[in-house]
């Protein structure tokens, strides 16, 4: 692709900026330049010496903003601006500010969690969606709210209008009673952590929040984690079902000290004080759950 008119200075000068690849990591944010000859500068004025011109369509990577310019990087490490009036974001460094953060399918609470996000956690953000940010996730699009992702670049994303149609719950028996159970335990997502609760209202601690679930099934656990393992049967690790209960041993005297629910695709979701969100969903093959795991059972029939 040709982008560089004035190639005999852009030549000594050492300029070469990036398109956007598959494996490129950037700092800040990708750029699209929407104008003709836009001056690439070698200082954030229009005074400064202009380094090469750049035309419409093409991806530049930016580190940073000043003053109505964003800045790049030559390739000998001295540095390049464009003002900001001829180039638009497409995506923009987000980093997440809190424990357990829910990524949604839509710009609505009630939409499906289809994953969280620790604290310090990057993501890759497209849109200002209202009162949501728009992500990337897998190959499409999820959403997060704006109280839980923090970034110098983000004010400079396009708006983008979305429309929200929340599915109600299938009641056409076509998901298993497990899945139903999940769907359930899902809700809770940041439901604060209290020792001893049971109230999915005010908060939970790890048993108290498998018990609660369950009861709304019409199924009664034992109220502690080392004897819920003993209200169903034992399955292997290998044969974990959706709504399985799975155990661990986090310390203590007791060789169980916590339970979580087996989700489906290696996680599980569970209450721990260790988050500031206490409801949240975890690997069970992270490198904690894989060592503290102790067993699992079926409470379902």
């Amino acid at each position: 692709m040709k982008f560089m008119k004035n190639v005999k200075r852009a030549a000594t000068i050492g300029v070469a900026f990036a398109t956007l690849n598959t494996s490129f990591v950037f700092a800040g944010a990708i750029v699209k330049v929407t104008g003709t000859d836009v001056n690439i500068r070698s200082a954030a004025n229009t005074s400064s010496d202009i380094i090469t011109t750049v035309d419409t369509g093409l991806t530049l990577t930016v580190s940073s903003v000043q003053d109505g310019w964003f800045k790049l990087e030559n390739s000998d490490g001295s540095d390049a601006y464009v003002t900001t009036e001829f180039v638009k974001i497409t995506q923009a460094d987000g980093t997440v500010n809190s424990a357990g953060v829910n990524i949604r399918t839509a710009p609505d609470t009630n939409a499906e969690v289809v994953s969280q996000a620790d604290e310090g956690d990057e993501l890759s953000v497209t849109a200002d969606v209202g009162e949501w940010y728009e992500v990337k996730y897998d190959n499409s699009f999820a959403y997060v709210h704006k109280d839980f992702i923090s970034g110098d670049m983000l004010k400079y994303l396009p708006a983008k209008k979305v429309s929200v149609t929340i599915t109600p719950a299938d009641d056409n028996n076509t998901k298993s009673k497990g899945e139903e159970v999940v769907d359930y335990a899902k809700k809770f997502l940041g439901l604060t952590y209290v020792y001893g609760g049971t109230n999915l209202n005010s908060g939970v601690d790890c048993s108290g929040f498998m018990y609660s679930v369950y009861k709304n099934f019409g199924i009664t656990l034992n109220r502690v984690s080392r004897d819920q393992i003993n209200n169903g049967t034992r399955v292997d690790k290998s044969d974990l079902q959706a709504g399985d209960l799975v155990f661990f041993n986090t310390g203590g005297n007791s060789r169980i000290s916590h339970v979580g629910m087996y989700m489906g695709n290696g996680q599980y979701i569970h209450a721990t004080n260790n988050s500031k969100n206490c409801v949240q969903i975890s690997s069970l093959n992270s490198s904690y759950s894989a060592r503290t795991y102790v067993g699992a059972c079926r409470v379902l029939k």
